[in-house]
């Protein structure tokens, strides 16, 4: 090779490096002083038709680096009728992929959200601020199939909320201090709609629950979705002041979800399970509460139609404020001037909850007597529940001379009594006096009614009494796990010693 082909060779040479520079450079300084916010409303458009809501960004994105790509948005919010459904404070995601985001789909490592609120709300004709405001057109061949709109390799989020209220009224239900971690993070384009869109794996926390006057704090589980199905496994958390475990799974596959619940809280405080209930002072002291139960329905009535399942309450050594059983039942005893009917709020407070005990009115408890202060050797408030229909099947208390129990069903959804009665019992279990219990839950009847619709019913009241204590061959009506007093005797019942006077005394021995 001649001096005159080399040096022609390296002048192209420097020639293609001078250009290759110079266009590198130039892709820099673009790059430099790209701006993605001369893109928002583009990216809102792509976002909205991805999501089938209405996407805006009410503050800025930020570029952080390139290489991975990552991208910060301020202010993300989603919405689809009046209130806005998801709002993000602060969205940092990392390693987007670029080819997927040209298709209409977003890909990216992982994903951190920083402040978040979720708010459902549901109209005055049933339907929900996250439903479609126009029909769903019909699905395309291989809709099923198709790739994810959506899809993180891991979701950090911290800083959560969420709420749930009817239009135009507060709050029901409240969730704060939400946080997750997790993988897989998936969101699809089912053919059913958002209900099946779901899917993915990790761990969530909050840090209270307040839904009416249930409260429920530090909750920690391990999470999963997939096709409409919701499963909260291994739950730890604080309910009624105590430490529980359970599990929470939500089927919303179908248009009528279905709902399962497991709960044991082996020593809870009865006084916060009766919180808001206005029965704080009734009784207080541990217990232990468990529930495994499950209903469908899209609101209140059909849940509680379609509820089933088991709940129990138990405790020992539980003391009532203001209130002395023994000493009421003594002077029920002798008189019969009052009712027994609100002793019932011992054995539907606190399994049944606000469920059944929406009629009862506590204070009414404090108004019998004023005897001070009482103890619960044993409580037990055993139910079968059976689409919307509580039995109870083992329900009794014992204190130190007297045994109760509580027999029959609860109609829940009306909230009314099913031959339901109140049996003062023996030691074998069979009833002293039965007071039956009609109408609605918390209802009362006037004394004097109440005496003459017994003495003809198929709960005699004092006849009964009377009855009973001839006939020693009884009908047992309690045989559950409440076992009778130890019998003491009652110094007070004991017939007082005559002091003999003078005149009686023993004369003198003889001389």
């Amino acid at each position: 090779m001649n001096m005159t082909s080399w040096s022609k060779r390296r002048r192209a040479l420097l020639v293609v490096l001078g250009l290759t520079s110079l266009v590198v450079l130039t892709v820099l300084v673009c790059v430099a002083r790209f701006d993605l916010n001369s893109w928002k409303s583009e990216i809102e458009a792509a976002a909205s038709t991805g999501a089938r809501m209405h996407v805006t960004i009410q503050g800025t994105l930020e570029r952080k680096r390139w290489f991975p790509l990552t991208v910060v948005v301020h202010g993300l919010q989603f919405q689809n009728r009046d209130e806005p459904v998801v709002t993000l404070d602060n969205a940092e995601c990392s390693s987007l992929e670029l080819i997927p985001l040209m298709r209409g789909r977003l890909r990216m490592g992982t994903c951190k959200v920083d402040g978040f609120a979720i708010a459902i709300v549901r109209g005055a004709d049933g339907t929900f601020n996250f439903q479609r405001t126009t029909p769903r057109p019909p699905p395309t061949p291989g809709a099923g199939s198709a790739p994810p709109a959506l899809l993180v390799s891991r979701l950090i989020a911290r800083g959560g909320a969420y709420t749930f209220a009817e239009r135009g009224a507060p709050a029901r239900a409240e969730i704060t201090g939400i946080s997750g971690d997790l993988r897989s993070f998936a969101i699809g384009r089912p053919p059913e709609g958002i209900r099946r869109a779901f899917s993915f794996e990790g761990e969530l926390a909050w840090d209270k629950l307040q839904r009416d006057a249930l409260t429920l704090t530090d909750m920690k589980s391990k999470i999963s979705a997939a096709g409409g199905h919701f499963l909260l496994n291994d739950v730890s958390l604080t309910a009624f002041g105590g430490q529980g475990t359970g599990t929470f799974a939500a089927d919303t596959s179908e248009r009528t979800p279905r709902f399962a619940l497991s709960l044991d809280v082996p020593r809870c405080r009865v006084e916060d399970v009766l919180e808001g209930l206005r029965a704080d002072r009734l009784i207080g002291g541990d217990a232990a509460l468990t529930m495994d139960v499950r209903a469908e329905g899209r609101n209140k009535e059909e849940l509680t139609q379609t509820l089933s399942g088991d709940v129990s309450l138990s405790g020992r050594g539980l003391k009532t404020h203001d209130l002395d059983l023994d000493k009421l039942i003594k002077k029920f005893d002798r008189t019969r001037g009052f009712n027994l009917i609100d002793l019932a709020a011992f054995f539907l407070a606190g399994p049944l909850g606000p469920i059944a005990t929406k009629g009862i009115d506590f204070g009414r408890v404090y108004q019998q007597l004023g005897t001070g202060e009482g103890t619960l050797d044993r409580l037990v408030a055993t139910w079968s529940i059976d689409n919307g229909v509580a039995e109870a099947k083992d329900c009794a208390l014992a204190t130190k001379k007297n045994r109760v129990a509580f027999l029959g069903k609860i109609e829940l959804v009306q909230g009314v009594y099913q031959d339901a009665a109140l049996a003062v019992l023996d030691e074998h279990g069979c009833s002293r006096y039965t007071e039956k219990l009609s109408g609605p839950v918390g209802g009362r009847q006037p004394v004097a009614k109440r005496t003459m619709n017994a003495l003809a019913g198929p709960f005699v009241g004092l006849y009964q009494k009377i009855h009973h204590a001839f006939d020693r061959k009884c009908d047992v009506v309690y045989s559950g796990s409440v076992p009778h007093p130890v019998k003491h005797k009652d110094e007070e019942d004991k017939p007082k010693k005559k002091s003999k006077s003078p005149a009686q005394k023993a004369p003198p021995p003889d001389r």
